[in-house]
């Protein structure tokens, strides 16, 4: 294997440099290829001098981040810059610096959630993997439904799932700057067994709720205790804080937390799921057009993270869901389009960029197609949409769903199949028109013309 001699410390030290210097950057966290900055004033980076160097992709922006897209190498970059700037990860970043910089609550709240999602997507992942294997297994007669092997790996396919409170509630506090295992604490009382989905007489009002798999619940229910946790710290003496806290806090959340807010939190969710649904029932192929139609459109603004959360509180709780399915395989219709464009051009540049590129595609990561290939030559990247768009209108009308996120790419076929009747025909089918309608478009399309770049 080749030894990667890029130099990570230079492009490390321009970045910090381009995006207004340390003192400018309040917080860094990075998703699968893009640093996601929150800065104090905008005004102090350099856009076209970012963009410009090698190993950036793309500069993009939302209301809350300042986003710089690196692509697959985005974690070396961030482990450099965050040695540069000294800053411990164990800590939410902005714990360090001074955070002045002020957006509506409802933004700072979903990045929070996003970013407590974000260190256990992986985790989600390996259980999705692990339980699409048992369905292939199964459906092969290899593994027995009622062998121990069957039991234990139904274990490391359910649990990060069932206990999702747990680790949801470290990061939720954590990334609130609270204690972090008071957070998990708080979760992992949710997922007690005795309290979970049995008739409890609270004062002569019966309450049977089911809080094992939830998201919302415990992200309402830290919100309360960190604030209190923090009141508490400073106010009680340090030789009983440090044992009174907790027992204090303890007490007064959970049961306004299980009686009151647990319920209005699933309460919630349930009405969530119930509009995601609604809005693919009424029409799965003109929804499905619509997702495939925009998704990457949200991809380029990182805007993404906001619908996939709610993808995994329904996936969390055991339902199925659709408009996964329907933009799971949009990296193929994406990777389709790369494809062509690499058989057809004859700029060495582009050839370069694009064969990594489509590697990337076929497991998922769309961003190296999207900032390198296709929206640099705008043409292309319209195609790449109504390629998507037609696939994802495809899987409305095959009416496939998910059954578990076990993956992006290839791997996301695994959460495809449904353990009690699985066929893998439609799913294959969604993914070839994705790749054939992308790589067949961009192939009677594609030119090589130097005015059709944008930057």
């Amino acid at each position: 294997m080749a030894k990667d001699t890029f130099n990570y410390d230079n492009l490390s030290g321009e970045i910090i440099k381009l995006v207004g210097g340390q003192d400018n950057i309040l917080k860094l966290r990075h998703c699968y290829t893009r640093l996601r900055f929150t800065l104090k004033d905008e005004a102090k980076t350099q856009k076209e001098s970012l963009e410009a160097l090698e190993g950036v992709l793309g500069v993009f922006t939302n209301p809350e981040e300042y986003m710089v897209v690196i692509g697959n190498n985005v974690p070396k970059v961030y482990e450099v810059i965050m040695n540069k700037l000294n800053i411990d990860k164990e800590k939410p970043v902005d714990e360090n610096l001074d955070d002045t910089k002020k957006g509506n609550v409802f933004s700072r709240i979903l990045s929070i959630i996003m970013a407590s999602m974000q260190s256990i997507v992986n985790l989600i992942c390996a259980g999705g993997i692990i339980k699409g294997l048992m369905t292939l297994l199964t459906m092969s007669n290899l593994l027995p439904a009622d062998s121990g092997v069957f039991v234990l790996m139904n274990a490391m396919g359910d649990a990060i799932f069932y206990f999702l409170p747990i680790a949801l509630g470290y990061n939720f506090a954590k990334n609130l700057k609270g204690n972090q295992f008071l957070g998990m604490l708080i979760g992992a009382i949710l997922c007690y067994p005795t309290i979970n989905d049995v008739d409890l007489n609270f004062l002569g009002h019966v309450i049977n709720v089911k809080y094992t798999g939830t998201f919302l619940p415990v992200v309402f229910i830290v919100a309360l205790a960190v604030p209190i946790e923090k009141w508490l710290n400073s106010h009680l003496p340090q030789v009983l804080k440090s044992f009174l806290t907790p027992t204090i806090v303890l007490l007064i959340t959970i049961p306004l937390g299980f009686l009151l807010i647990g319920p209005f939190a699933n309460l919630i969710g349930t009405g969530i799921n119930t509009i995601m649904t609604g809005l693919i029932d009424f029409n799965p192929v003109i929804a499905g057009f619509i997702i495939g139609a925009t998704w990457q459109v949200l991809v380029l603004f990182g805007l993404h993270g906001v619908p996939s959360t709610f993808i995994f509180m329904n996936l969390a709780v055991g339902n199925t869901d659709q408009f996964l399915a329907m933009n799971i395989f949009i990296s193929f219709a994406a990777t389709g389009v790369a494809s062509a464009m690499y058989l057809r051009t004859k700029d060495a540049n582009l050839k370069s960029v694009a064969l990594p590129a489509v590697i990337s595609g076929f497991f998922g990561i769309t961003e190296p197609i999207i900032y390198g290939v296709t929206l640099p030559r705008m043409k292309m990247f319209i195609v790449s949409c109504v390629a998507a768009a037609l696939g994802c209108a495809t899987t409305g009308l095959l009416n496939v769903t998910a059954y578990s996120f076990s993956g992006i790419g290839f791997f996301a076929i695994l959460g495809m199949l449904n353990p009690e009747n699985p066929n893998i025909i439609p799913v294959l089918a969604i993914i070839a028109v994705h790749f054939t309608t992308g790589f067949v478009l961009a192939f009677l399309t594609f030119r090589d013309k130097k005015e059709g770049l944008i930057k």
